[in-house]
């Protein structure tokens, strides 16, 4: 398991060696928490009524490939007028990232805060700056068996395309703006590995080192930071015992209170599909999936429970202390999770990718490969039991010498 040899950037060494901190905050008083539940966690529809999934391929055949060349990966600039004055111009890059192939997530959410978009954009533009946006995102590989098939520290074709994604938003960008962007995404493999990674923070790290080295490989330095949650985190003392404490309330919450305890519901049972699998096994994911809350295992039930506590814990702890924002406080916010607020939703993907590329699979149309002659235009991310519901031909591609995929054709 030889990890990279990383050429850290400018922004990633500040993090990584302390020399960059976290500006003050107000001191924690009263945790709104059911408040931060309701923004957070989204109510699901089939918390008690499980939606089936009904697997109809039974066998998928494997090939080796070589692996994809990264020169065929093409780029994509969505035009736009060049614009006069900051505010012009500000307001055409907003438009760039606003596009229908960026943008993820209704408009009626941000509309009111368009302006503020604009505002923040615009002070970088007049200081002639690249524009930052930060992005939480690339955890590591999930290790449900239900929705891939990936080792924790596997970097493939859905990472290129997720990279591919950021390379068109920046250059689309710096077509009328020289200075550009400066995307910053933010890893939180290690503060979650204990939940979702079998504890295995030396292969969430390895993940991360190995999107840093496909970033240089695809010569994204100047427009794709990727920081290390966990190196923020050192420069807040407080999050530990802040996450402890919203801990030991949700559990009193989650009995005492109905609006905490269905967004918790909802948030547990949606566990289910980002939980490791027990015995690594397709069926066994299936299994669980298919199965009413109640009627599942108490030892699952009572690790989907902790995890569930944990992962809420967190979220409302980085969420109370304002970690991103003290800690890029200028930049503009993006998110994989689109919600009434002042976030700008983004596919990682493309707007045919629902599933975010280290939950899923990456899924190729052969006909679509065949009219276009390019893999990018051909793929999207789906869950792996997506594929085993189809009931048409698939093949696995992987690369050789490994066993997981680098992704399925769909013979269509």
């Amino acid at each position: 398991m030889d990890s990279p040899r990383i050429h850290f950037t400018r922004l990633e060494k500040d993090w990584r060696y302390g020399t960059k901190s976290l500006v003050d905050a107000q001191d924690v008083s009263d945790i709104d928490i059911v408040e931060t539940l309701q923004k957070s966690v989204f109510i699901n529809e089939h918390l008690y009524n499980p939606k089936l999934v009904k697997v109809k391929t039974k066998s998928i055949g494997t090939e080796t490939v070589d692996p994809v060349d990264l020169s065929t990966i093409e780029t994509n600039i969505r035009s736009i007028p060049k614009g006069k004055g900051s505010n012009e111009i500000a307001k055409n890059i907003l438009s760039i990232l606003l596009h229908k192939e960026f943008r993820r997530g209704s408009m009626k959410l941000i509309e009111p805060f368009l302006d503020l978009f604009i505002y923040q954009i615009e002070q970088f533009v007049e200081s002639n700056e690249a524009i930052q946006i930060i992005l939480p995102t690339l955890p590591a590989k999930g290790q449900n068996r239900a929705r891939n098939d990936h080792e924790i520290d596997d970097v493939s074709l859905g990472e290129i395309l997720f990279l591919a994604q950021l390379r068109d938003i920046a250059m689309s960008v710096k077509e009328i703006y020289k200075p550009g962007l400066k995307i910053i995404v933010v890893t939180d493999g290690i503060i979650y590995a204990d939940m979702f990674r079998y504890n295995d923070t030396a292969r969430a790290i390895l993940y991360r080192n190995r999107c840093m080295e496909l970033r240089d490989k695809m010569d994204l330095r100047e427009s794709v930071d990727i920081v290390d949650m966990d190196w923020v985190l050192q420069g807040e003392p407080r999050f530990g015992w802040t996450k402890e404490f919203i801990h030991e309330r949700l559990i009193y919450l989650w009995k005492t209170d109905q609006k905490a305890k269905k967004h918790l519901d909802s948030l547990m049972r949606g566990m289910i599909f980002n939980m490791p699998t027990p015995g690594n096994s397709f069926e066994k994911a299936i299994e669980s999936i298919n199965t009413p809350f109640e009627k599942l295992p108490e030892t699952f039930k009572k690790k989907l429970k902790f995890t569930t506590l944990r992962y809420a814990a967190g979220l409302i702890a980085l969420n109370q202390l304002s970690i991103l924002k003290r800690a890029f406080p200028r930049a503009l916010r993006a998110t994989v999770h689109p919600k009434n607020s002042a976030q700008i939703g983004l596919h990682l993907v493309n707007s045919s990718s629902t599933v975010f590329p280290y939950h899923g699979v990456v899924l190729v149309s052969n006909k679509k490969l065949q009219e276009t002659q390019s893999l990018r235009k051909a793929s999207k991310i789906v869950s792996l039991y997506d594929l085993y519901q189809l009931n048409k031909p698939i093949t696995k591609f992987v690369e050789t010498s490994k066993n997981t995929s680098l992704y399925y054709l769909l013979k269509n």
